[in-house]
């Protein structure tokens, strides 16, 4: 695989996400992909999600839902934008209790 084949990093970050064990390098194919393409709303929104799931980098996946949301609203992408600060909120909500 080429590093620069944005398709093909995010595929294979979907598909090691589903196994295991494999989330780190799940993580690092997002990674991967943002350095491809850093201004895609879909894999700032995937690797959000897929850091939610460590509790201990919380922070990052809030600033990777930001950045997805910053994203979608410069891509005029505002479909994305609802599922994005449900999301937020939901991660807030959850790991920050009133």
């Amino acid at each position: 695989m080429k590093p620069d084949d944005l398709p093909a990093c995010i595929n294979l970050a979907i598909d090691l996400q589903k196994v295991p064990g494999r989330l780190p390098e799940a993580i690092a194919e997002y990674e991967a992909a943002l350095r491809v393409k850093p201004d895609s709303a879909f894999v700032h929104n995937n690797l959000g999600a897929a850091l939610a799931k460590l509790p201990a980098r919380l922070p990052e996946a809030i600033a990777q839902f930001e950045g997805a949301l910053l994203e979608a609203m410069d891509e005029y992408q505002f479909a994305a934008a609802p599922p994005l600060v449900f999301g937020i909120n939901h991660l807030v909500r959850r790991n920050c209790p009133i």
